[in-house]
């Protein structure tokens, strides 16, 4: 008998369990390139639908650390590199607003767009999902380094970023923590 967990991995990210409109949707099926960045990753909060602006970065944040915890637990068969990648891209390109100045500041949807009204500027708004991509990318750890200090939610930053260092400087410790 297969663990309940790998089922609910293998569901979620590539069987046919969000039915909409007689059609079945997974994770897998709902990324599609970014309409602002084809080398990022994009998705709609929504089941079968792929249209603008796309999935909060507040609720995104979440989904990615899924992902990354689904990449370091069987990177061949939930999410691989290439994934990581998209994922990377995604952020460093098209979330991260570079023009902020010497802090960072995320845009508020996966199309690169600020919600219209700035009391709705979620953005910014990142728990332990984002900062886990550090893990692979070094530019992406300097550039949360510098975040960390500009938050007052700080505690999920600084144990990830943490695991990010150990790891970006001792690759076999990737997945040892699992």
């Amino acid at each position: 008998m297969k663990p309940l967990y790998k089922e609910v991995f293998e569901n979620i990210d590539m069987g046919d369990c969000f039915p909409v409109d007689n059609q079945y949707y997974n994770l897998r099926k709902q990324i599609i390139p970014n309409p602002t960045d084809k080398s990022a990753y994009f998705w709609n909060s929504e089941w079968g639908k792929y249209i603008l602006p796309g999935q909060d970065t507040s609720h995104g944040n979440n989904v990615i650390s899924y992902m990354v915890e689904a990449h370091d637990h069987n990177p061949a068969k939930y999410w691989d590199d290439n994934d990581i990648t998209g994922l990377i891209n995604l952020l460093m390109d098209v979330l991260w607003n570079k023009t902020a100045g010497s802090g960072a500041d995320f845009v508020d949807f996966f199309d690169g767009t600020y919600d219209p009204n700035p009391k709705n500027h979620t953005g910014n708004f990142q728990s332990d999902g984002f900062i886990k991509l550090g893990r692979f990318d070094k530019a992406v750890q300097i550039m949360y380094e510098t975040y960390v200090k500009q938050v007052s939610y700080q505690i999920p930053f600084y144990g990830n970023g943490a695991l990010n260092a150990k790891i970006l400087t001792d690759p076999a410790a990737r997945g040892s923590y699992l």
